[in-house]
């Protein structure tokens, strides 16, 4: 078994650049800790390339990798404080390949036959928060979304923070990346998916009082700034959802888990 001692070694200094974006896209790999997410991405058949962990956490990884032994590797207390990010990490450090989450989203769903006869799908336009995005894709697991569709300039799928907030549920859903957003919605309405955009509006649809159909949409907005007038006028309606007064809006992680959960009541 491989044991690491040195902060210098090649394999550490490698692994410390993936902390930065350019560095995961250019190698096509991501890094999250803990060993609830290393059970989780096991069990999901992502491609693991090293597990590193110091010497307490070394008999729960083996039992993990019965079989993979060779992508383990031991690493010392001051090694590991210098690859990890986390506060109180647990000892536990993952390196995965990339899923397979991107694609042009025209070539999956403008065409004669719809990908599904019935779904949940979730557009999630501009989010950029990391932790809101991986709440967001916990409750989406959590409430039986089929897919997630981000537009291009949402946070970082791969971000530690995206995937620490989505607690494993990340390696469960099928995510697309749009580029082109209005575009997109008119190939969901064309596929016949009844599209909602969650804004407020004297026509907007009250949370509560709607009966979905077979086939439908959430489209969540920027924190901020909520949607673009042009997505909302694409879609078949808004929804809003009816709160006291003196509450102008809510986090667009709460507002979305709240949207799923009326649709799984009711589904």
């Amino acid at each position: 078994m491989k044991i690491i001692t040195s902060r210098t070694n090649p394999l550490i200094v490698q692994l410390c650049k993936l902390h930065n974006k350019k560095h995961r896209i250019a190698e096509n790999l991501f890094i999250f800790e803990g060993k609830k997410l290393l059970a989780e991405a096991i069990s999901a058949g992502v491609e693991i390339k090293y597990v590193l962990a110091t010497e307490a956490m070394l008999p729960y990884c083996l039992e993990l990798l019965q079989g993979r032994e060779d992508i383990f590797v031991q690493v010392t207390e001051e090694v590991y404080d210098k690859i990890t990010t986390e506060n109180s990490p647990e000892g536990v450090f993952v390196v995965a390949r990339t899923l397979d989450k991107s694609g042009k989203f025209v070539t999956i769903y403008n065409t004669p036959t719809p990908k599904s006869e019935r779904g949940t799908l979730l557009f999630l336009s501009s989010i950029r928060d990391a932790g809101n995005l991986g709440t967001i894709i916990r409750s989406a697991v959590a409430f039986g979304v089929d897919e997630i569709l981000l537009s291009s300039d949402c946070a970082e799928l791969y971000n530690p923070k995206t995937i620490r907030a989505a607690m494993g549920a990340l390696f469960n859903i099928d995510i697309t990346i749009v580029e082109y957003p209005k575009q997109a919605i008119t190939a969901l309405r064309d596929a016949e998916f009844s599209v909602y955009a969650t804004a407020l509006s004297d026509t907007s649809l009250s949370l509560g009082q709607v009966e979905f159909p077979s086939k439908c949409c959430f489209v969540i907005g920027n924190e901020a700034n909520g949607l673009e007038g042009d997505l909302i006028a694409a879609c078949n309606e808004t929804l809003t959802i009816p709160m006291e007064r003196r509450v102008e809006s809510l986090n667009a992680a709460m507002a979305t888990t709240a949207i799923l959960w009326e649709r799984y009541r009711l589904s």
